[in-house]
């Protein structure tokens, strides 16, 4: 059973006995509402994995990245994102995570930030041949 542990808690999940269910709860920054995985009263194969639905965990906040990536700009006024001088296309922002190592004892936090696509490089006209 792989999981992305890094958004869901599953320490509960550990060993589930037939029957019984288990707690999965959304990690920090990430939020949502709690769900629970079940071992099935008739299984035999310990190696099944847990009958569940994984809680919809997402971020209360997204911010953008310190600098917008190459090709993005803020659109005027501070409203939305356009496609910069020079780049063509559709902006599209989702939310996406930036994992932040501690310097201190090398541990891994994973942070929410903007992450944008859509925008190439305008290619130069080619002559005809």
């Amino acid at each position: 059973m792989i999981w992305n542990t890094l958004r869901y808690d599953v320490s509960d999940c550990a060993v589930v006995n037939r029957s019984s269910s288990c707690g999965i709860r959304c990690i920090a920054p990430y939020s949502g509402s709690s769900t629970t995985a079940g071992c099935p009263p008739n299984n035999t194969d310990a190696l099944e994995g847990l009958e569940r639905n994984l809680p919809a965990c997402s971020f209360a906040d997204c911010p953008d990245p310190e600098t917008l990536p190459l090709g993005y700009t803020s659109g005027s006024g501070g409203s939305g994102y356009q496609c910069a001088n020079g780049y063509v296309g559709s902006v599209a922002r989702i939310c996406g995570t930036v994992a932040v190592v501690s310097k201190t004892d090398g541990s891994r936090t994973c942070l929410p930030e903007a992450k944008f696509s859509g925008c190439q490089l305008a290619a130069p006209p080619v002559p005809c041949q």
